[in-house]
Order: C-alpha cells, then structure tokens, then sequence
C-alpha cells in the first residue's frame, strides 16, 4: 500500500470536512498550512500505530478506540487548531463546549476506526489467510 500517496488525500478530506462540520457552517474553507500539518500528524499516527494494536480478530471499532488513545496529543491538537481556524471563519470567539468536544472526538473515534478497516482491507491475501 503506497501510505505516502494516501495520506496527503485523506488530510485533505478530513480537513474539509472537518472543519465544516461545525454548527452554522454552511460551506468548506480551505484549510490552512497549520490544519493541514495537524492533521498530518494525526492521520500518520494512527497509520504507523494500527498496524501494532490490530489482532485482526477484534471489532474494528474497539482497535481504532485503542489507537486514538495512543495518538491522543496529535488529535487534540488537530481538533484545537481546526475549531480555532473554523471558528475564526464563522467569526466566532469561544472556546469549544463540552458538547462540541464529544462530537469531534466521536469523528476522531470513527476516522480512526476507518483509517484500521482501510489497513485490513489493504493487507494481502496471504496475510489474511495466516490470521
């Protein structure tokens, strides 16, 4: 699987649709260099961590929880800085409430839990066939 090529895809959509995914939010922005480069790192933790944490046998959802927790510092910092840019296009000035924390890190949750499904997907037969 060429990880090189996928990743900088994958950043791409996450941010777009991140970012727009907060209330009110009526149309992508472009994300800037900084959303990008969090979301690099998030995306690249959870690649080079599943490989690790996956038996292979248990529910994807459950490895992709297992990997978020290890990759929490580059996804808090990946929710921070895109709230922060979104906000700022909305003209908003506050925080994230507690309630907006528990929907990113659903997403966060579930990007992970989709980045494991892709690694499975993409493992060759012979390695499927081992398990």
């Amino acid at each position: 699987m060429q990880t090189r090529l996928i990743i900088p895809a994958l950043v791409g959509a996450l941010v777009t649709v991140f970012g727009p995914a907060l209330p009110g939010m009526a149309h992508a922005q472009d994300p800037s260099p900084e959303a990008k480069a969090v979301m690099h790192a998030f995306v690249t933790c959870i690649y080079n961590r599943a490989p690790d944490m996956d038996d292979h046998t248990s529910d994807a959802s459950t490895v992709g929880s297992a990997v978020l927790a290890l990759c929490w510092n580059e996804w808090d910092k990946s929710k921070t800085v895109i709230w922060r840019d979104a906000s700022a296009h909305m003209g908003l000035s506050r925080p994230m409430n507690e309630d907006e924390d528990m929907a990113y890190d659903k997403l966060g949750a579930t990007m992970a839990t989709g980045i494991v499904l892709q690694l499975r997907a993409a493992r060759p037969v012979s390695q499927t066939a081992q398990q």
